[in-house]
């Protein structure tokens, strides 16, 4: 295992990480598959270290805004980042085919969904379909609304469980369900999620 790498993408919102629970539990099971050791990322400790250059440094105000905290692991932390978040534009998503795609696990290598997003064409952004079936987008979990339907749903057949998809998921707030590429008309509107969102308005292109 000897090289891989994986990360964390945290929001941190008025200086406080947003469901971190999920971030330490996500990690966890990471590095002890990988590696069969049990150990915790003390986010809050590598938080905290930003919180000392601020004051030390007059950077910006952690107390104020959103930021993306980005922590690179192994068995251990090998770095971290904090910046102030600005997202991109996102409002299309091109459905590219992809028969063998795995991201169980959050890898920072990442070259496989690059050279799908790069099939994108004029649109923002990736739908990736798997044997038939919706996943995700290349860097956030799906969620659409069936016509004539209250419920909001994410895909069964998602890529990478995201905290976000998680937390909203314990909550109630979406279900899960199959959704094949042939029915994605029978969808009244669709919506991207990841760790540093909530819920974008996107439109799927075939």
């Amino acid at each position: 295992m000897n090289g891989i790498t994986f990360f964390e993408t945290i929001r941190v919102d008025a200086g406080k990480i947003s469901n971190l629970d999920l971030h330490v539990k996500r990690s966890s099971a990471t590095i002890h598959h990988h590696y069969g050791v049990l150990y915790e990322i003390p986010f809050e400790q590598l938080l905290d270290e930003h919180f000392l250059k601020e004051q030390s440094q007059k950077e910006y105000s952690l107390h104020n805004g959103i930021f993306k905290f980005r922590v690179v692991y192994s068995n251990r932390v090998l770095k971290h980042t904090l910046t102030p978040y600005s997202p991109l534009p996102l409002n299309t998503l091109k459905a590219v085919d992809c028969k063998d795609i795995e991201y169980d696990y959050k890898y920072e290598n990442r070259s496989r969904i690059e050279s799908l997003r790069a099939l994108r064409g004029g649109c923002d952004d990736i739908l990736i379909i798997k044997n038939g079936f919706v996943t995700d987008t290349s860097y956030g979990n799906v969620l659409f609304k069936l016509k004539r339907d209250n419920n909001l749903y994410t895909p069964t057949t998602f890529l990478l469980n995201g905290t976000k998809r998680q937390f909203m998921l314990s909550k109630g707030i979406i279900f899960e369900r199959d959704l094949r590429v042939e029915n994605l008309n029978e969808c009244e509107s669709f919506y991207m999620i990841n760790a540093m969102v909530d819920p974008i308005t996107v439109t799927v292109e075939l």
